[in-house]
């Protein structure tokens, strides 16, 4: 977005031309970091084609309305329901129960394999063991180092964001705010699940708009992370928007 069209937007709560484009017909919030990243096409949690009546069924019976479906191999077990199958839809069967997965993995695994063959980058075990030998303990020059680091480095990276990570995070964004954030989340990563004692030490508390300038009004806002999670996210950002706001629904609603 250029500076005069974010001028235009700045001050207002809504974009007044913008709303979801999943059909919903709600409005799309001004927010600091679509400065950088642009103005989204859909609300969080939201995208093209989503199934209403797929959302009603999936809160019934995460409130007790309705009882889960059973898993479809006939072990007489019901389906786990989570959260983001309102998003994803429901699976047809519990985790490991599907007689066809073995053979769906080891297809894909065949077809990957031949198209490697086919475009000439498929390296056997032989060549990957001399590969990993001739870059053992290499170390390179200094020369080759800078290049590296001067190819991928400001404006030349491609998570370039205008500088950002220089800016300095609004006051209210302190030890005491974070430590709230924390405890809500139990002390565990809301990626991956590792704990406070596995990570040993306390886990990074991410913006889950990536807008420095948050004045931490709403702890939903914000989400537990240990450090390899809050590193990763660092890329491809509005997916992870969409994400975490589609986690942290559930939440808000109980």
């Amino acid at each position: 977005m250029t500076k005069e069209e974010w001028n235009k937007y700045k001050d207002l709560e809504y974009y007044p031309d913008r709303v979801c484009k999943c059909g919903c017909g709600g409005r799309i919030k001004v927010r600091e970091s679509h400065r950088w990243d642009g103005i989204p096409d859909y609300l969080p949690g939201h995208f093209k084609g989503r199934n209403f009546s797929l959302v009603a069924e999936v809160e019934a019976i995460l409130s007790g309305e309705r009882e889960a479906p059973f898993c479809k191999c006939e072990c007489g077990g019901r389906i786990e329901i989570k959260f983001h199958h309102k998003y994803y839809g429901i699976p047809e069967y519990i985790r490991g129960h599907n007689p066809s997965t073995e053979e769906i993995n080891e297809k894909r695994l065949k077809t990957r394999r031949n198209t490697a063959k086919e475009n000439g980058y498929w390296c056997s075990e032989e060549t990957k063991r001399k590969i990993g030998e001739a870059n053992t303990n290499k170390v390179r020059s200094k020369e080759i180092r800078e290049q590296w680091s001067k190819a991928k480095k400001g404006e030349n990276h491609y998570n370039w964001r205008g500088g950002v990570s220089n800016f300095p995070y609004s006051f209210e964004f302190n030890e005491e705010f974070k430590t709230l954030i924390r405890e809500r989340d139990n002390h565990t990563c809301q990626l991956c699940g590792r704990t406070k004692v596995e990570e040993g030490r306390n886990l990074c508390v991410h913006h889950i708009g990536y807008d420095k300038e948050n004045d931490c009004s709403n702890e939903f806002d914000f989400t537990t992370l240990c450090n390899v999670c809050n590193f990763k996210v660092n890329y491809d950002r509005e997916s992870w928007t969409e994400f975490f706001r589609a986690k942290l629904e559930l939440k808000i609603a109980v």
